[in-house]
């Protein structure tokens, strides 16, 4: 049996195609005979044989043929000459399109495990799985697991940026090569954890230095959290435990005063743009007349302010109290 995984190929660091590259090397790594295929050179044939109403939610489109462009509508950023446009997200024309075409036929050809729900993609992603089982599968209690993947990953992957592919966020890089930066700790954690029914999410933030009291930072920083139904959201940093081990038992549950949390979650999108979903953000995006610029050079400058020695500034109907 042969897969067609149809996506963005090769996916972009910050595009959302990186869900398709996840489908494609989990069923390439439990032996399916898969290929990557381009969704722009498989489109028209593809939306030939469907019979029903087709939203293109993404510009990853090509122009429409005559035999399925009345049953083809867009939305968002995505646009085509002749496509009906669905504004205001009220879909009713495409549901009425589609209960006015026939049914499709069957064609049962057995089944394929799909989507792109983490239960899913994890499940076809086989390693990630496997290890996460493996590492804290003889236990049922989140406390213990978390903290038993939290201790392979410290123990088995190092921070290392030397090569390529590191830095994107890719569990299945981390899993594979077993080195990469915060972002590669971290979403190992965070697919690991899933894997077992662990709630944990993406921290994306900004490192200060311990020694300093004001200048220009390097770089970003990320770290992960786990959630517990009893006392919420428990954070971990895996890559500086790995860095500096006698932090590791600080970093599972507590973090350091040496950092500032910027974004939460993964493939963000912004507001009023036409961008796809950024993998994480941290530097500024730019956006002119709708299109991308790539080449921006930002500088993240600090500075400590004492609490008892800096002028607060009341603004309206607040209240401030410095004891």
């Amino acid at each position: 049996m042969k897969v067609l995984v149809l996506y963005d190929y090769p996916p972009s660091p910050g595009g959302i195609a990186t869900q398709g590259d996840l489908l494609y090397k989990g069923l390439k790594e439990l032996g399916v005979d898969v290929q990557p295929v381009n969704f722009e050179s498989a489109q028209e044939k593809e939306f030939d044989k469907f019979s029903g109403a087709i939203l293109v939610t993404t510009n990853c489109v090509t122009i429409p043929k005559d035999s399925y462009k009345d049953r083809m509508f867009t939305c968002g950023i995505a646009g085509v000459a002749g496509v009906k446009h669905i504004k205001s997200r009220d879909f009713s024309e495409v549901i009425s399109r589609a209960l006015s075409l026939p049914p499709l036929p069957e064609n049962p050809q057995g089944t394929l495990s799909t989507g792109f729900h983490y239960t899913t993609v994890l499940g076809l992603a086989g390693k990630i799985a496997e290890e996460a089982r493996s590492t804290a599968g003889n236990t049922w209690k989140p406390l213990q697991q978390s903290r038993l993947l939290y201790d392979h990953i410290v123990s088995s992957i190092s921070y290392d940026k030397s090569g390529t592919g590191w830095g994107r966020g890719d569990a299945l890089y981390a899993c594979n090569i077993r080195k990469g930066n915060c972002t590669d700790f971290h979403s190992l954690f965070i697919a690991q954890a899933r894997a077992l029914g662990v709630p944990a999410r993406f921290i994306m933030g900004l490192p200060l230095p311990e020694n300093k009291t004001e200048g220009t930072i390097a770089g970003y920083h990320c770290w992960a959290e786990f959630f517990l139904s009893d006392k919420g959201w428990i954070p971990i940093d895996a890559s500086e435990a790995s860095k500096f081990p006698e932090k590791k038992e600080q970093f599972f549950g507590g973090l350091d005063e040496h950092r500032i949390a910027f974004t939460l979650g993964r493939d963000i999108k912004l507001p009023d743009s036409a961008a796809e979903p950024l993998n994480y953000f941290i530097y500024p995006y730019v956006e002119i007349d709708g299109l991308s610029h790539k080449n921006i050079q930002p500088t993240l400058y600090f500075k400590d302010y004492p609490l008892r020695n800096r002028a607060i500034e009341k603004l309206p109907g607040s209240k401030v109290s410095i004891n």
